[in-house]
């Protein structure tokens, strides 16, 4: 149970600071959990999608894709 919630935390900490900092790209940020890797890429004028991959010391968990409104900051899906 505590590396899904560990993995859910950075996942959820990674997605708002792609969302805040919207820019196209690659960042790597290291937290208290492990590792997450974002990349950032525009969909549309509209939309920014965020693919993000954590990654603890023994593991690493499969991608996550987040679609969001850049103007609104909104969520529009989650996989």
């Amino acid at each position: 149970m505590g590396k899904v919630y560990e993995r859910n935390a950075s996942i959820a900490h990674s997605v708002l600071l792609g969302i805040e900092n919207s820019t196209v790209g690659k960042v790597e940020h290291t937290g208290v959990y492990g590792m997450t890797e974002t990349i950032t890429a525009q969909l549309n004028e509209q939309e920014m999608i965020l693919d993000i991959t954590f990654q603890s010391s023994d593991k690493v968990f499969q991608p996550v894709s987040v679609v969001y409104n850049k103007e609104t900051k909104h969520i529009i899906d989650w996989k």
